[in-house]
């Protein structure tokens, strides 16, 4: 479904997606830290975005809190297993290595402030709804699970639309088949009681041919 990469170029897409938003997620958490400290908040979009900076323990949006080791490990294992299952299989759809790098991105990046702080910095705070502060390593799981999920539903839904489809064709090739063999029996039938032309001439050829051959013996 959709276009399908190499494994090279589905490795260099995956590689290149996980640095750009490592670097990207590195960077604005940085500009946070330096420019967020003492509780101080900057608006952004009014009544919609403003950045203030919190330290999560736990999970993406502050799931989990607590558990920093077993989630850094975690990030770490799938980030690994991802990078191998593309090293060891012969071509991806495009949609899901972009997914799969986005996954990456975001479970490394927070990782990566796990290992170095044993907390994540945490600085998107949305106005319009109460949810968690995030960061960009949260929005790019976020993204990247949504992405894979529309991929399964549609890809069922396809699979769901092709299957009838196939059953139907071989149906009516068999239908065909067994009409077809049906019409030569009856053809068949029909041309035994009812001789041709050609085959009553060679007929009467045959029996004048006995006649002669019984005078020329008598």
């Amino acid at each position: 479904m959709g276009k399908r990469l190499t494994r090279p170029f589905s490795v260099a897409l995956f590689v290149g997606i996980l640095a750009v938003f490592l670097i990207a997620d590195r960077f604005t958490k940085d500009l946070a830290v330096e420019h967020l400290g003492d509780g101080k908040v900057i608006p952004f979009i009014p009544k919609i975005l403003d950045f203030s900076i919190t330290y999560n323990r736990g999970a993406a949006f502050g799931i989990f809190q607590g558990a920093t080791l077993l989630l850094g490990i975690i990030a770490f294992t799938v980030s690994i297993a991802l990078l191998l299952y593309l090293l060891v299989t012969s071509e991806q759809p495009l949609v899901l290595v972009i997914a799969m790098g986005l996954i990456a991105a975001g479970a490394l990046g927070n990782a990566i402030d796990r290992v170095r702080t044993g907390e994540v910095i945490d600085f998107i705070h949305t106005l319009f709804v109460t949810f968690p502060t995030f960061n960009v390593a949260d929005s790019c799981v976020t993204i990247g699970v949504v992405i894979f999920l529309i991929y399964l539903i549609v890809g069922m839904i396809v699979s769901g639309k092709t299957s009838p489809q196939v059953e139907e064709g071989v149906s009516d090739s068999e239908t065909t088949q067994v009409e077809d063999g049906a019409s030569d029996s009856a053809a068949q039938q029909t041309e035994d009681a009812f001789p041709s032309k050609e085959t009553l001439q060679i007929e009467d050829v045959a029996v004048d041919s006995c006649e002669d051959t019984d005078s020329t013996d008598a």
